[in-house]
C-alpha cells in the first residue's frame, strides 16, 4: 500500500469514527430527553429560560399538517 492510499484510508476511517461518535451522541441525547427529563409526560421543558424550550412532538413523517384528519396512535 503506497503513501497516498494509506492517507485516503486514514481519512475514511477518521470520517467514519466522527460519524459514529456523532450518531451515538445523538441517540444518547434523545434517550436522556425522553427518559431522564421525562418529556413525553411533561410535554414541555424549559432548558434555558427565554431562549431554549423542549416541546414533545412525534414526527410521523408529516409534521406540517398533512393528513391532519387521520387519527393519531400516540
Amino acid at each position: 500500500m503506497n503513501s497516498s492510499t494509506k492517507h485516503k484510508f486514514n481519512v475514511i476511517i477518521l470520517i467514519l469514527a466522527y460519524s459514529l461518535t456523532i450518531m451515538m451522541l445523538d441517540q444518547a441525547s434523545k434517550l436522556y430527553i425522553l427518559h431522564i427529563l421525562d418529556l413525553p409526560n411533561k410535554l414541555s421543558v424549559v432548558a434555558v429560560p427565554g431562549f431554549f424550550n423542549l416541546k414533545m412532538a412525534w414526527n410521523d413523517g408529516n409534521n406540517f399538517g398533512l393528513f391532519s384528519s387521520e387519527n393519531s396512535s400516540r
